[in-house]
């Protein structure tokens, strides 16, 4: 018996007066799998440019944190953010 697989996806866009609509999209089971691996890649090869994790945090929170505090202009005390 052959079953088809597939998954629908609600995508989150915005439209030209930065309103949120949304597009299903589908999916079958072989782009569901190429998506998966694809997005696999990319989260570990951010996760892996962490070269040191700060005490307490996964390399994870670390990277988060680095990304937070890049984007919202954080002043992390390196003489980039002093000048």
């Amino acid at each position: 018996m052959n079953h088809i697989i597939f998954a629908i996806f609600v995508v989150p866009k915005l439209n030209k007066k930065n309103n949120i609509i949304t597009k299903p999209i589908r999916y079958s089971y072989s782009e569901l799998s190429q998506k998966y691996n694809e997005l696999y890649e990319n989260y570990y090869e951010l996760i892996m440019a962490v070269g040191n994790c700060f005490e307490g945090e996964s390399r994870h929170e670390t990277a988060l944190r680095y990304i937070r505090e890049k984007e919202t202009n954080v002043d992390t005390g390196c003489v980039e953010d002093i000048k």
